[in-house]
């Protein structure tokens, strides 16, 4: 969460197992910083993207739901060799020992970074990339980072991390309107499920779901699309329907059929989304701005 008050928590544990409860029990809590902007968990630990120039990675050890606490100084683990004001951890993803962390668009300084925290208590910094942007979502697969991003010449960044120490630019996408941003990524196969951004400037048959061809990551290839005229803020891919969170007032959750790219169902959602969502089972998880952080959509007999 990222709370108006800097002395309000914003880590949080809920218990899910019964979805149907209203409110959902909070097993445990902590104030890691000035708000958080993503997390992953992986085992006993949760990554935690900060919202402070002096530390933008936090990991909290998780073992005891109900009493999380974070295992690194206050306010946690600072990206060296960057300046500049809301130099915010933005992004997260874990994967094999290693944390991809994004930041908000630096003065100086990359915007990508790779952490080894093989061991959690000592966090080391490997490899880093200057992305000239805010890095929005990051997706890690076969040795290779997605990274969607408001860069006008590629919304889509494609990078070689086989050696951390190094990564190596592999390939982008360059989508037509540059008023429309990377936003969200999700990938299934050699398919890229890329959302961008709706802007008050974008044309009207400007297309914010966009699917790609990653066959080849050095000459990624763009395929259908649809206009979904709002901000797509999260995507989740199940067999032929793709689960999107949006900036839509009234159709906050839209689920597209992937075979005719039209609307297959949709859900006013009542709060704007934070562009955080998780499936597991039949349910998706969101979460979202105001009093309705967590919500939970499923089947009609939830």
């Amino acid at each position: 969460a990222d709370p108006a008050s800097a002395i309000k928590h914003d880590f949080y544990i809920v218990d899910v197992s019964d979805p149907t409860l209203s409110p959902l029990p909070i097993l445990g809590s902590f104030n890691v910083s000035e708000g958080l902007e993503a997390v992953h968990v992986a085992g006993d630990y949760a990554y935690v993207a900060n919202r402070s120039v002096n530390g933008q990675l936090q990991i909290m050890n998780i073992t005891d739901s109900s009493n999380p606490v974070p295992i690194l100084a206050d306010p946690g683990f600072e990206i060296p060799g960057v300046t500049g004001v809301g130099i915010y951890g933005k992004s997260i993803f874990y994967k094999d020992g290693y944390v991809y962390l994004g930041l908000y668009k630096t003065d100086t300084g990359p915007e990508f970074n790779i952490i080894d925290v093989s061991n959690p208590l000592s966090p080391d910094p490997k490899g880093s990339y200057p992305i000239g942007r805010t890095v929005s979502a990051i997706y890690v697969k076969n040795n290779l980072a997605y990274i969607a991003s408001p860069n006008d010449s590629a919304e889509l960044i494609i990078l070689d991390v086989s050696d951390p120490a190094n990564p190596i630019f592999k390939g982008q996408v360059n989508l037509d309107d540059d008023e429309e941003d990377g936003k969200s990524i999700a990938i299934v196969g050699n398919t890229l499920y890329l959302g961008r951004t709706k802007t008050p400037f974008a044309l009207p048959t400007t297309d914010e779901f966009q699917l790609i061809d990653i066959t080849s990551p050095s000459a990624p290839t763009t395929g259908i699309s649809a206009n979904i005229d709002s901000t797509v803020n999260a995507i989740t891919i199940r067999e032929n329907l793709a689960f999107m969170i949006t900036s839509d007032p009234s159709l906050g959750f839209q689920i597209w059929d992937l075979n005719t790219m039209m609307l297959y169902g949709s859900e006013n959602v009542e709060q704007t989304s934070t562009g955080a969502m998780d499936c597991e089972g039949n349910l998706v998880y969101i979460g979202q701005h105001s009093n309705k952080a967590l919500q939970i959509i499923g089947p009609g007999d939830y």
